[in-house]
């Protein structure tokens, strides 16, 4: 009963907190427009920053120079937030000289033996920078994001700038031999350049078949050619040598392209059928990436934190040809887009899919140290697993079993306490699956009462959300089992 009144007073929280930013006025005076019918999700503002606050807390001794740095940037962002939703409630821009936070925070990274430059850097980043490009995908994606949604987006994208900037620097000096940190750097220097492509091609307003001309041309100069200096040797060959490692690996990626098959195949047979997929339809994807990272994690942590990283860029280079509507592709994607897309792609986005991706794998992204297997003091893979129990699993089977057999509907909802219970249920018998397996371990009772509540109050939370369920779920069962 407490568990329960608990989780009401968190929803209660929640819902104020929306109420207190009910901002749809804004579109008047600042030319903002939210995707529509929903509340505005101010809280989740903060669930990316304390993901990595807390984590960094509960697994001090692995965390890197640039996790630790992260840390710092997170706190700033913080801070930045509530500045920004005073002055969005007040249906203002955040102005520059109220960011006074930018001096201590360069204080506080100067304290900590940094370089004064890399604390000024750091301030800006995490402060006027920050502020600015929230403002910026807010206004250049309507009806795409809440407010609190774009706030997700763009913490992450100030993330990746912020990281791969020195990470470069410091790897042109020492070059990176370890697989983790080669890894992280392909997969910074694939979006950097697809940031770049996006800009480039949006602001000259390039179209027709030319558009594949200039992708080629931009990845090469921002992508393969920069990779070559920092790795010390040919990323292609490298990530080749990485795919055929062993015979294990071999069997792993053709188990994987299999899946994607199938996807692809799922793709194309909708949009034969000319109809609109149901939610209950479009879980079969949520089936196959479960498919994908339970065996990935549990043999090739490495290749497949390397290739999620890898498909986020190919989903964001496929999104570009979509909205640009270059042929061939362009016309085939748009139509796959129209037959698969639900309520929450309003805008010119397809924010479903990638966030369905980045829902998988951001717990990997996270954590400090995602594939670190042999240490087995600070290693578990409950955290990991934040994103395909709460979505892979508990949001398929609500979806389908409630949609089937729900009769008990919430207060103004399409979603049934039936469905909530179901997505329990089959969390917890996945989690005794992957413990009789011995994929997980020390199920003490400590363990049990965590994982049981974190299961709980996710898939109270996506019954009750007007949220995108893919992002959040999976950071609010992170914060809760790490």
């Amino acid at each position: 009963m407490r568990l329960f009144t608990d989780i009401t007073n968190m929803n209660k929280l929640m819902n104020a907190l929306d109420e207190n930013f009910h901002i749809f006025s804004l579109g008047k005076k600042l030319n903002i427009e939210v995707r529509p019918n929903v509340s505005n999700g101010a809280w989740l503002l903060f669930l990316l920053p304390s993901a990595i606050i807390i984590s960094a807390l509960k697994h001090y001794v692995v965390l890197t120079e640039t996790y630790k740095s992260v840390v710092l940037f997170s706190i700033g962002i913080i801070f930045t937030n509530i500045f920004i939703l005073r002055s969005l409630k007040k249906e203002k821009y955040v102005k520059v000289y109220q960011l006074w936070i930018f001096i201590p925070i360069s204080a506080l990274y100067v304290s900590l033996n940094k370089e004064l430059l890399f604390g000024i850097y750091s301030g800006l980043f995490c402060t006027i920078l920050y502020s600015r490009v929230y403002l910026m995908v807010v206004k250049m994606f309507p009806r795409s994001f809440t407010l609190g949604e774009a706030g997700i987006t763009a913490q992450a994208l100030m993330i990746l700038l912020y990281t791969t900037l020195p990470h470069f620097y410091y790897s042109i000096v020492d070059p990176i031999t370890s697989t983790g940190g080669s890894s992280t750097v392909i997969i910074q220097m694939e979006l950097f350049g697809i940031i770049i492509l996006a800009g480039f091609l949006f602001y000259f307003n390039i179209e027709g078949v030319v558009v594949y001309f200039w992708t080629f041309l931009i990845l090469l100069a921002t992508f393969l050619l920069p990779l070559h200096v920092f790795l010390q040797r040919s990323p292609i060959l490298w990530v080749l040598n990485l795919l055929v490692e062993d015979l294990a690996t071999i069997k792993m990626i053709l188990y994987w392209v299999i899946c994607v098959c199938i996807a692809a195949l799922a793709v194309i047979r909708q949009r034969n059928t000319g109809d609109k997929a149901s939610s209950s339809q479009r879980k079969i994807f949520h089936i196959l990436a479960v498919a994908v990272y339970i065996p990935g994690l549990m043999y090739e942590c490495n290749l497949l934190y390397l290739g999620s990283g890898m498909l986020l860029g190919i989903f964001f280079i496929l999104e570009i040809l979509r909205n640009l509507k270059v042929p061939p592709l362009g016309t085939l994607l748009q139509e796959s887009f129209m037959s698969l897309s639900d309520e929450k792609d309003a805008g010119i986005i397809a924010v479903t899919p990638i966030y369905l991706l980045t829902g998988f794998t951001t717990p990997i992204w996270l954590h400090p140290a995602p594939c670190d297997i042999t240490d087995s003091a600070y290693f578990n893979f409950l955290p990991l697993l934040s994103g395909i129990l709460s979505v892979g699993i508990g949001d398929t089977v609500a979806s389908v079993f409630g949609s089937k057999y729900g009769k008990h509907f919430y207060h103004e909802s399409k979603k049934t306490i039936e469905g909530t219970l179901a997505s329990i249920v089959s969390q917890l018998l996945a989690v005794f699956v992957l413990y009789q397996i011995g994929f997980i371990v020390n199920m003490d009772m400590f363990n049990i009462i965590r994982i049981s509540l974190a299961i709980t109050v996710t898939s109270f939370v996506e019954a009750k959300t007007d949220q995108i369920d893919n992002a959040i779920l999976p950071l609010i069962m992170y914060i809760m089992l790490i």
